[in-house]
């Protein structure tokens, strides 16, 4: 049986297997089209949910627009594949100046679900981005709860960030459940 999320183990031996998974999570997660890869039509309907989920006005969807359908990874473009975008997420994580990058994306990703501008994110905004990927209800609050590090019971720009970081570089299994519970996927 074929599936979209399928990959081709013989071109991804170097990744390690963790990474390998949550990444696959994410793009599951991130995949509202069904084609098997993270496009650019996903980074615009995750838009338009957020927009009508969080209930945005004004200036709000303009930010948001920009956010999720702007100054995206080439392979957002060009992956035919799960396999090929893999391969291409994990090169673009190990690239020069990507730390930095994934700085300002992960901060200005927090201002987009800082959605009335306090410069935190409550648990209600926490689950309006829950909401918009359909992730599973039942690891919501352990999610928020793994972000918020001081146990403020907020999530602020720092802590988002840092939650980012691990989930996107550490390759050891660990509790963070940024996309949800790491999803089932098949190996060839």
């Amino acid at each position: 049986m074929s599936s979209v999320y399928t990959v081709d183990m013989n071109q991804l031996k170097e990744v390690p297997i963790f990474w390998l998974k949550k990444t696959v999570a994410k793009v599951m997660m991130n995949d509202f089209n069904k084609n098997g890869v993270w496009d650019v039509e996903d980074c615009r309907i995750a838009a338009e949910k957020i927009i009508k989920i969080g209930n945005l006005k004004g200036v709000k969807i303009d930010e948001v627009y920009t956010f999720y359908c702007e100054n995206i990874p080439p392979y957002f473009h060009t992956a035919n594949n799960l396999t090929e975008w893999l391969i291409e997420d994990f090169n673009f994580r190990n690239g020069p100046n990507v730390r930095s990058l994934f700085q300002t994306f992960m901060s200005t990703w927090f201002n987009v679900l800082d959605l009335d501008g306090d410069g935190v994110i409550n648990q209600h905004e926490f689950k309006v981005f829950w909401d918009i990927y359909d992730l599973d209800p039942n690891y919501m609050k352990y999610q928020f709860d793994y972000i918020d590090e001081d146990k403020d019971g907020i999530i602020s720009c720092q802590e988002f960030v840092d939650a980012g970081f691990d989930y996107f570089y550490n390759t050891e299994e660990n509790g963070n459940k940024f996309w949800g519970p790491i999803q089932d996927f098949h190996m060839i």
